[in-house]
């Protein structure tokens, strides 16, 4: 449903209950705007895949993370906020997760993948990462040194 259609369908049943009797409604609405897009819940599956896409060369270096090398603190952990968003997608899971106190194998590798991310994207010290994850800085150094691990294994690509 789009937003005009929206409005018209409000209008009308404002007419039907409460007739041409009252005034003008205190409130304007909130948009007038004809979308080109329903308005809805629902996620394309394109939309998805150009997400992963994006995250995916953002990761590998292609796009360039000019963000995250600003001294402005606030663009810098919008950047790192999008960074976890991007790994969050690629592993399937929420981002919550990856702020989360859970423990599962797939959780703990997308946050090492964060951690490793971080110290190699910035100039952070250990409990800076940490304070940003909620975790302690020996928890830091460990997710990156597992992260290397599995890169050198070859489970994981940089």
């Amino acid at each position: 449903m789009t937003a005009l259609a929206f409005l018209d369908n409000y209008q009308r049943i404002r007419q039907q209950f409460y007739g041409a009797t009252l005034a003008k409604p205190r409130v304007k609405p909130f948009a007038q705007i004809v979308y080109e897009q329903p308005i809805g819940p629902t996620i394309p599956a394109f939309w998805i895949s150009d997400q992963m896409m994006k995250a995916h060369q953002m990761l590998e270096g292609r796009v360039s993370a000019d963000v995250i090398a600003h001294k402005d603190p606030f663009a810098m952990k919008r950047a790192l906020r999008q960074l976890v968003a991007d790994i969050a997608l690629i592993y399937g899971i929420s981002t919550t997760d990856i702020y989360s106190k859970r423990r599962t194998r797939k959780i703990c590798a997308a946050r090492h993948h964060v951690m490793f991310e971080i110290s190699h994207r910035t100039e952070w010290s250990l409990p800076q990462i940490g304070r940003f994850l909620d975790r302690d800085h020996t928890t830091v150094l460990h997710g990156i040194r597992l992260h290397k691990e599995r890169i050198e294994k070859g489970e994981v690509s940089i």
